[in-house]
């Protein structure tokens, strides 16, 4: 059945037991426990290695008897941000991966502009050269080198 086999993978990292699950399978109708696992909320839970406690479970039957669609979107938890680990779990860690994703985006576009400079600091480079010789020749010489240039 869709939706049952991300289950195992809930109760195999712990954030879900065996009798969470039984209780959730026989409490919530198929759709709603496919949307569950689906869920938003519970995807961040496994991602940080949040176990259910009974009063989630509790708010989860709770959303789910409601017959709102977007009853998922109602599921939330209780953050203390005076203990480190949330505020490191629930705001940190969130805004480092939000920072990092706009860096993604604007690294390409660094990279061009930082090939582009290389090339105009390159071509400073060889007209500084050329430069320097020129000053280096005899007044005669320089003409010579300046029109042997200008026919190229």
């Amino acid at each position: 059945v869709p939706g049952y086999a991300s289950s195992s993978l809930y109760r195999e990292s712990g954030i879900i037991s065996a009798r969470q699950l039984a209780l959730l399978q026989r409490m919530l109708p198929r759709l709603r426990l496919e949307q569950l696992f689906r869920c938003e909320w519970l995807q961040q839970r496994l991602a940080r290695g949040l176990a259910l406690g009974r009063e989630e479970v509790r708010q989860i039957l709770l959303c789910a008897a409601q017959d709102d669609d977007g009853w998922c979107s109602e599921l939330g938890d209780r953050v203390n941000l005076a203990v480190p680990q949330s505020m490191i779990d629930w705001v940190l860690l969130p805004v480092y991966g939000w920072w990092e994703s706009l860096l993604d985006q604007a690294i390409p576009g660094w990279r061009l502009s930082l090939v582009e400079l290389e090339t105009q600091s390159r071509q400073l480079r060889v007209k500084s050269e050329f430069w320097s010789r020129v000053a280096e020749l005899e007044p005669e010489q320089a003409r010579e080198e300046l029109a042997r240039v200008a026919k190229c």
